[in-house]
């Protein structure tokens, strides 16, 4: 297994390697990210890839640590998944807080069921260049400034 997961993570940093080219090769998601984050009708949006989207993306948006532990292939687990969750405080300010979300090996490896007693690993996940505040969220306008500067990367 170890063998397996050492081509796979070679494989996600090729993938992952050129910022520009990675930025143009997934314009269409970024476009609609961006464009969802934004839609204050929006309660949930679920858009679905593989897991070199999914490493695509963490690339795009600079992602300061994208090795993830407790999986079986480091750069992209086993069914993962990007969460942007978004906020609001009182003053009307927004905000976002952003995962990695994926089983675990065991869970995998198992078959355990996820439920609030056994949940998935939840990675926090840290953007280059961004601060986030002491609650842990970045700014909506750092997280849509990050999204333009991707786009415009990617050539669009």
């Amino acid at each position: 297994m170890k063998l397996i997961s050492k081509i796979l993570s070679a494989n996600m940093r090729v993938v992952a390697g050129t910022y520009t080219l990675v930025c143009n090769g997934i314009q269409p998601l970024l476009q609609e990210l961006s464009k969802d984050i934004n839609n204050n009708t929006r309660k949930f949006t679920f858009l679905c890839g593989h897991d070199t989207t999914t490493t695509a993306l963490l690339t795009a948006l600079k992602v300061k640590d994208s090795t993830f532990s407790n999986t079986f292939t480091e750069f992209a687990p086993i069914g993962a998944k990007v969460v942007i969750s978004k906020y609001k405080n009182k003053n009307g300010e927004e905000f976002c807080k952003l995962f990695h979300v994926y089983e675990s090996t065991n869970q995998i490896r198992f078959g355990t069921v996820i439920d609030l007693d056994d949940g998935p690993v939840a990675y926090p996940l840290e953007l280059e260049g961004l601060s986030k505040n002491q609650d842990g969220f970045y700014k909506l306008s750092d997280i849509n400034m990050r999204f333009a500067e991707a786009l415009k990367n990617g050539g669009m």
